[in-house]
Order: structure tokens, then sequence, then C-alpha cells
């Protein structure tokens, strides 16, 4: 591949205001841009790794420099390289390389271990993210891990940092490295620290996000009970989002039409109709009866005025269902006394109650001292679908670790024995999930409709309470993984008789009964009216 270098001139005018907004010095910008072309790496001229005396495995960086370094020297910025890059559910199958593991094994502070678990384990210490534009969809972005190489990864947390470091994607290159630049002045045989919390001023947050490495109990003085959201935090949200009300509040009913088809418009490429008999794709949003948005709409003002007559497939306020944090938060609201509904498992919004969760969590790992417990947990993205960056672990590091990533989430308690079917095409047990559609008519009055059509979706493997990070194990939306690979899709009609079968005296009609509720919608209605009356 051919490299074009960037001159100074551009090298500041397209990364110059990042660098400022790190507060990187203005006088080691000509050095950085000459590393960077370069690709210059010289830490060995002025740092070595030397062991800690007191723990076997664990090296430390240090300045070996008898001259020491100043911060205001123009050569004190440099270029840190990354041992290994990766997707978290991909860290398994790169720990099968042999060579990768230990030398993995090594930085993370476990030499000649073998077993991968304690090595991904373990990694959730040295771990760094940041994110990139997703292959799928330029809107979502992926958040990628790395660790940072044996200099770098021996750099370890302070309070009182003398360095700073920040991941960095140079285009001409397009490659990743760590800029370490000094943020005092250092002395032969310093060690060289930084601040793992570095931005965060909150004590309390502070402690969470160091817990990795600092051990701290949250019980003494966090209570652990999940917040009922307050009205003003969704009105604050909608602010942010722009979202505009219809200009009128009122039921429209469809014409009949003399041929007998409602007209639908896509806004975008979506999969044709399998119904021509009810339905006709047209091309003008003029000439359509609903108009299908793939995107958010936002401006149900301007939609009301200029197509008053016409349906959308989208509510005002849906944000209260089909964003995750919302649905946690107005089911909470919905309940008699404020607690986690039955039907619930408890749930914490990582952004503004990751103290209750680490509180939450250490309480029952403390029970789980005397009795048998449960501490599994699945972290989801607010508005995210299709099990994208959706994470399982009983590793208390690895998700206060998954917060530091862009997607806002939430965490939930994993539902660890679930109701299993046993698919015969490949002999194991495995988990199941049914998509139950519904059609939400309006919300005042309340009116609600439960499509007899269920869609059912199964995972590979047989499940088990390890292994998290396999998706096909412990997720069931199977159409994207693999290119559909091994996708098992059965109707009621097969489902049943064999679930039936397989879990004796109990009929498949009493689950429905328990399955359909609609108590969240109610809730929700309620939400909805209540914002539109404000």
């Amino acid at each position: 591949m051919e490299i074009t270098n960037l001159d100074f001139g551009a090298f500041m005018e397209i990364y110059g205001g990042l660098f400022a907004g790190y507060n990187i010095p203005q006088n080691l910008m000509k050095t950085l841009h000459r590393k960077l072309n370069n690709e210059e790496f010289n830490t060995g001229e002025y740092f070595s790794l030397i062991a800690d005396n007191e723990k076997a495995g664990k090296y430390h960086s240090a300045v070996t420099c008898e001259e020491g370094l100043e911060c205001s020297d123009e050569e004190a910025i440099f270029l840190v390289d990354h041992a290994v890059t990766y997707e978290v559910n991909n860290a398994r199958q790169l720990l099968e390389n042999a060579d990768l593991l230990h030398r993995v094994a090594n930085i993370v502070g476990c030499p000649d271990e073998t077993d991968v678990e304690v090595v991904m384990k373990q990694m959730w210490k040295f771990n760094q993210t940041y994110s990139v534009p997703s292959v799928e969809s330029p809107k979502v972005r992926t958040p990628l891990w790395y660790i940072l190489d044996e200099f770098g990864s021996a750099i370890h947390h302070c309070d009182e940092a003398n360095v700073m470091m920040i991941p960095f994607y140079y285009q001409p290159r397009q490659m990743s490295y760590s800029i370490l630049w000094l943020l005092s002045d250092v002395e032969y045989g310093d060690r060289l620290v930084r601040d793992f919390s570095f931005n965060e001023k909150d004590p309390t947050l502070r402690r969470c996000k160091l817990l990795p490495w600092i051990d701290d109990d949250l019980t003494k003085d966090v209570d652990p009970t999940p917040t009922v959201v307050t009205e003003g935090t969704f009105h604050k949200r909608f602010e942010i989002s722009k979202e505009t009300l219809p200009e009128e509040q009122k039921v429209v009913e469809i014409e009949e039409k003399s041929d007998g088809k409602l007209k639908i418009y896509f806004d975008k490429y979506q999969p044709g109709l399998t119904d021509d008999q009810t339905f006709e794709m047209v091309d003008n949003m003029d000439d359509a009866d609903v108009i299908w948005n793939m995107d958010h709409i936002k401006d149900f003002k301007g939609m009301s005025v200029d197509h008053p007559k016409k349906f959308l497939n989208q509510f005002p306020c849906e944000q209260v269902m089909v964003n995750k944090d919302f649905f946690a938060a107005i089911s909470m609201r919905g309940s008699a006394n404020g607690d986690v509904p039955s039907w619930l498992p408890v749930t914490f919004n990582l952004q503004t109650e990751l103290p209750q969760f680490v509180a939450y969590y250490q309480k029952l790992t403390r029970k789980a001292d005397n009795e048998k417990v449960n501490n599994i947990w699945i972290c989801k993205p607010w508005n995210l679908a299709r099990g994208i960056q959706i994470q399982v672990s009983e590793d208390l590091n690895e998700i206060i670790r998954l917060r530091e990533t862009e997607t806002p989430q939430i965490v939930s308690k994993y539902i660890h024995n679930p109701v299993l079917y046993h698919r015969s095409d490949v002999n194991c047990d495995v988990k199941f999930t049914l998509r139950c559609y519904v059609v939400l008519k309006s919300v005042a009055p309340l009116q609600l409709f439960v499509s007899k059509l269920t869609r059912l979706h199964f995972a590979n493997q047989q499940y088990e309470k390890n292994k998290f990070d396999e998706y096909d194990r412990h997720f069931t939306v199977m159409n994207y993984f693999q290119d559909g690979k091994d996708l098992k899709e059965i109707g009621l009609e097969e489902f049943v008789p064999n679930f039936e079968k397989q879990y004796s005296g109990q009929k498949w009609d009493d689950v429905l009964v328990r399955y359909k509720k609609k108590h969240l919608i109610e809730v929700v209605a309620v939400s909805t009216i209540e914002r539109n009356q404000m």
C-alpha cells in the first residue's frame, strides 16, 4: 500500500483540534507529526521495564535516561504500539493462537497461563477502547478493544499521574497507536503512572471506575435500589431529540379504497411486500395511505400538517418503549410501589446508576458466600437491535469497563435458568425466544391488537452457564450470524406439539395466557398522554 504522508500544515488542520481538546502541548506537535509519518517508536531511548519486587510477573515502565526528561522537551511525546485489537466477542477465537495467548498472558500478569478463561478475565484490567463506524451502518459506532504493548501495559494507575495516553487512528497509514506525553518532569528511576479515571470528578463514580484495580466496598454507603425515573428525565431526553408532537390529536380512519388495496410508501430500501392482495407499494409519498419510515421520525408536527390523513408506522414518544433504558424505567414507574415488576429482571442504567449496580452486585457476591446465588448480567445498548453490542458477563470488572464505550447501556439480571427447547437437528437443548407482534392503534382510548402470528428464534448450541461470549449459545437471533448458518425456523404447528411433549403436563395455551399482558402498554399510554398535556 502506498503511503501518502501529510505535511505539517495539513496535519494540524485535520488533527489540531483533537489534540488541543486533550491539552497536548503545542510545542510537541512537530515531533508527533514526524514520528507518525516515520512510524518512529523510540520509548526505549528513555524508558525500560523493571520487575515488581513484590509481585511476580508484574512490571513497571520506568525512566532509565540518566538525565531524566522534562515535559517541556519537544521530544517528550511518544508512540506506543498495541499488542492486540479485537471486538469483545472475538477474544476467545484470537487466543486460540498459542503464540498470541502466550504474549497476552505475559502482558496481563499471568505468565505461562494456558487457560483462555483465566487470561480473558485478567484482560479487563488492561483493556482499552475506542470506537469506529460500523461496516453495516455508519450511524452505529462499533467498540474495538485493545491491549497496549509490554511497555504501555506496564504503566499502571496512580491518582498523581505523570503521563497521559490516548488512542489515535492515523488515516494516512491506516494504523492505530496510543500517544503518550508527560504531565510533569520525570527523573531517573521514576515509574511512569497515569490516572485510569482522569476525567471523572464525581468521587463515588471514580471509586466505581477504579474498582478493577482498587478494591472497594460500595455496599457500606450506596443504596443498591434501582432508581424510579422522574417525569422530568423523560422530558429532557425528548427535548434533546427535538421530537415534536402532531398538530392535532385525533384518530384517523383509513378511507375505503375502490380496489381494496392500501398503498404503502417506504422511505428507503426495505424487504418487499408478501401480501400483494391487501397492499401495494408506491414510489411517491403523496400517493400513499401508509408511510413506513426506517429512520426515527422526529417532526411529527410537520407530518401531521403535510400529511394529515396518512398513517405512520411510528408513534410520538414511542421511545419510552423501544429504547431499553426507557423500557425499564417506565416499567418500574408503573408498578404499584415503584419496585421492579415480577416479570422484569432487576435493571440498572449504567450511565446514571453505576454505583447502585456495583453495590447490588457486591451485595449478591457476599450473599453467594453462604448460598448459591446467580450473579450473571446482560449489558444492552439503549437503542440498538439484532443483538449488536449485547454482552453477557458475571465479571464485575468487565461490566464496569464496558461502560467506557461510546454506546450508553443498561445492565439486567440474566435469566440463567431459561426454558429450553430440544433441537433434534443439532441434538441439544437450546434457548429460544418468541416474537409477538402487537399493533397499537391509539393510546387514548387504549386500543391494542395482538397478532396470532408468533415468530420463533432458536440458539444453535447447547445452553450452558459459561462461555458468555459465544453468541450462538446465548442469543437466538441468527439471521445475521454467520450469514444465517444453522438458522432454525419452524412454525407453531410444529413447535407446540414438541414443546408439550418435552414438558409433559405443560399446555402451550396456558403459557400464552400468562404471556399476553398489557400492563406495560397501559403504563406507556399514561406517560404519553401526560407529556402531550404539558
